[in-house]
């Protein structure tokens, strides 16, 4: 079952198909860099891969000095809601995009820790 009003305007969308997890990575650093977002492989392994973005939203709100400061723990209003999982069955070949959210809440990085020496040389060559 493919969404194909989803695939002309997003690179993703759910049940979308891989034929490996490398693949899937390597189209996953493409997009955020691409919009020049920060993401994390948060689960990783041979049957699953969640991707989530990194990015917080800045806290432009009112302070308040009668409240008590917020701990180094990020709140979590304050956290991206881009997530991608991706998983396959032990007897599947196909890696398959179960979730998918595609909204970005935080702001654009002028560093991408995907944009490595080796992804700029597989686009040039």
């Amino acid at each position: 079952m493919e969404n194909i009003e989803a695939r002309v305007s997003d690179p993703f969308y759910v049940y979308q198909k891989f034929t490996s997890s490398e693949e899937l990575k390597n189209a996953i650093r493409q997009h955020v860099v691409e919009i020049r977002r920060e993401i994390d492989f948060t689960k990783n392994d041979k049957n699953r891969v969640r991707a989530i973005c990194k990015g917080t939203i800045p806290d432009l709100g009112q302070l308040d000095s009668c409240k008590p400061s917020q701990s180094n723990k990020e709140s979590e209003e304050n956290k991206c809601l881009w997530v991608l999982y991706a998983s396959k069955w032990e007897q599947d070949v196909d890696w398959e995009i179960k979730t998918y959210e595609k909204e970005h809440r935080c702001l654009q990085t002028t560093n991408v820790k995907a944009c490595t020496y080796k992804f700029l040389a597989k686009k040039i060559v």
